[in-house]
């Protein structure tokens, strides 16, 4: 699981300048915790989603783990949201943004819809 996450953020960051195939973050959706992908670029570990508003990389094609991980340039936060069939250590979601690092709660199951609770 740790490495298919590391090369995520490795083309995440690498392809920021060129990517303009989406509307960033907004491309996908999340139901009952689990991300449907929308339009992007397939790479070999998600679809990606990028703009002037943000990059998302997106994954759920039930290999786990399924979720995605974002940069919001307009919300000002970044996260990484796992999808609940994910094995535990893989699940739920953990942001940053000017209040803080705080990550999911059983309320809150969206990283994007605002700060969640202590991640202690």
């Amino acid at each position: 699981m740790r490495p298919k996450l590391v090369v995520a953020f490795v083309l995440l960051f690498a392809a920021v300048p060129s990517v303009a195939h989406a509307d960033g973050p907004s491309g996908s959706k999340e139901s009952n915790n689990a991300v449907k992908c929308g339009d992007g670029t397939d790479t070999p570990v998600g679809r990606l989603y990028g703009g002037a508003n943000g990059v998302e990389l997106c994954s759920d094609d039930n290999a786990s783990p399924d979720g995605r991980i974002i940069v919001s340039f307009d919300g000002q936060y970044a996260a990484a949201d796992g999808d609940k069939d994910n094995p535990q250590q893989a699940q739920g979601w953990a942001r940053l943004d000017s209040s803080g690092p705080t990550c999911s709660t059983p309320q809150k199951q969206d990283s994007t819809q605002g700060p969640g609770g202590d991640c202690g």
